[in-house]
């Protein structure tokens, strides 16, 4: 058998060991949920930027086909306007009817115009909706991949190994009432 104090130096080695083995272990996984935390932003933020971009040239494209409609309706009106006024002109009609056409045509093409205007505005406020979405798409990512444990608890394992040097003391020690203290056993 053992001497009580070997006992005890084995026991608070072996509780060292495991507190030091615990403590390297949630370093490993602290720095695991860092890496993939890492990875998750980096790819939100990717995906984010794409979407974003995505965004940006729809709105480049309705912006740039309500301009060219807009511009195509006003030559159509001009067209007409020219047109009518040659037709009026050839046939000998003037007068209130004729410039009754003429503002015609023209109230028709601001109406188109205030439209297709009002639509781009609505797809803007549409866009500016889907990016604020995009952004709390990306959060809402980043947030779960944070990671949630805590550092290695290094307080935690000093107060085991004391736990541990105790106990081992009081398992190997027994009290001597003739030297008033306990002693090894």
């Amino acid at each position: 058998m053992c001497e009580p104090m070997t006992m005890m130096a084995v026991s608070v080695a072996m509780s060292a060991a495991a507190a030091g083995s615990g403590l390297y272990n949630q370093s490993q996984q602290r720095k695991a949920e860092q890496a993939n935390f890492k990875y998750v932003q980096g790819q939100a933020a990717q995906d984010a930027n794409a979407t974003y971009a995505q965004l940006a040239r729809r709105m480049e494209q309705e912006n740039t086909a309500a301009s060219q409609a807009i511009q195509e309706n006003l030559d159509r009106s001009i067209s007409a306007t020219a047109s009518a006024r040659v037709s009026a002109a050839a046939a000998g009609a003037s007068g209130a009817s004729v410039d009754a056409l003429m503002r015609e045509y023209q109230m028709s093409s601001m109406n188109y115009a205030q439209r297709v205007t009002r639509q781009r505005a609505l797809s803007e406020a549409e866009n500016i909706m889907a990016q604020k979405g995009v952004k709390a798409q990306y959060t809402e990512r980043v947030m779960q991949a944070a990671p949630r444990l805590p550092g290695p608890d290094y307080l935690g394992a000093a107060l085991q190994i004391g736990q541990s040097t105790v106990n081992s003391y009081f398992q190997n020690t027994v009290y001597d009432p003739s030297k008033g203290k306990r002693v090894f056993a």
